[in-house]
């Protein structure tokens, strides 16, 4: 997820979905606390913080409103996802170590990004993309000599730089540019680029939704990853029909947005990420990402989902 992304994440409302599992009983709420990961964590923190993260969770409660705000200086203090997410929900860093292109030690930081379903299924999201980006662009290569990939909130363009690496007969052919407002992100990147000798790749520093005397219907694939999770159905819908012009009839633009699933595989994990860091997504029902795909104009081709959490709704929408 990019700065502009999470930018829009933070705007949404409190989930409706995850305020519902909030008021859950606590004899529903306690599986959450029995898994390995849940364990190992729990294990690792400081009595009092353990005892009022478990009090609150179980409560239903706001850590702040429920004098928590110990548990919330130590999950800062003590991580390095936690406080760049709390400080700016769009910081690519966060992902960085999500998708683990860089390592980490410390077990508030490992339940995030290793052992839980959510750093799990952010990777194998990442992965499945990719996966499906290189066949989608295959298929186009075989109509046409050339390719143009828009990559729509792309922090430093990750999942570009991957794929043109492991086929490089992409770097003549298919032309990626990773469009994103967060500098830092598209300096990182363009580091990137330049170490790996990429001349396919371009970075892009604007609002993906100002884009329109860029590109008119020339963008024949397009990505707009993690972007569609803090918002509702209408703000997706908006979005997709913003971007729409972009695109040349026929071109596939995929999109994936988060699931309720995801709080019912790990309640825990997504209570922290909103009372600690005040990361704000939302987690509709599967459907919801077809809805604004065909809201917005789309023809919807259907999903994938990532395994084995099955986390996202990973949409296909051809432009007609």
């Amino acid at each position: 997820m990019s700065r502009g992304e999470n930018a829009m994440a933070g705007r949404a409302v409190f989930d409706a979905n995850l305020m519902k599992r909030y008021q859950l009983p606590e004899s529903e709420k306690k599986k959450y606390l029995e898994t390995r990961h849940a364990k190992t964590l729990l294990h690792a923190l400081p009595s009092e913080i353990r005892t009022e993260l478990v009090r609150s969770f179980l409560a239903g409660k706001p850590l702040v409103a429920n004098g928590g705000v110990a548990v919330i200086d130590f999950f800062k203090q003590n991580s390095t996802i936690i406080p760049a997410l709390a400080e700016y929900p769009g910081t690519f860093t966060m992902l960085e170590k999500m998708y683990q292109f860089e390592d980490v030690t410390h077990p508030v930081d490992v339940f995030f990004s290793k052992s839980g379903p959510g750093g799990i299924s952010l990777k194998s999201r990442y992965n499945l993309v990719n996966e499906m980006m290189v066949q989608h662009v295959r298929e186009i290569l075989k109509q046409q000599e050339k390719c143009l990939v828009l990559d729509l909130g792309s922090g430093p363009g990750r999942n570009c730089i991957d794929v043109t690496l492991s086929n490089p007969d992409f770097a003549d052919r298919v032309e990626f540019h990773c469009i994103d407002t967060d500098p830092e992100a598209i300096s990182y990147g363009q580091k990137l680029v330049e170490q790996h000798g990429l001349k396919n790749i371009k970075f892009v520093a604007k609002s993906m939704a100002r884009l329109h005397r860029d590109y008119k219907g020339t963008v024949d694939y397009g990505l707009i990853i993690g972007v569609l999770c803090g918002l509702n159905t209408q703000e997706r819908t908006g979005l997709l029909k913003l971007v729409k012009p972009y695109f040349r009839p026929g071109a596939r633009v995929i999109g994936a947005g988060l699931l309720d699933r995801m709080l019912d595989l790990d309640l825990l994990c997504s209570y922290i990420l909103r009372e600690v860091a005040g990361w704000i997504l939302q987690h509709p029902p599967i459907g919801i990402v077809q809805d604004a795909y065909e809201g917005a104009g789309y023809m919807y081709e259907g999903y994938v989902q990532e395994q084995p959490t099955r986390c996202y709704e990973i949409g296909i929408g051809c432009v007609q």
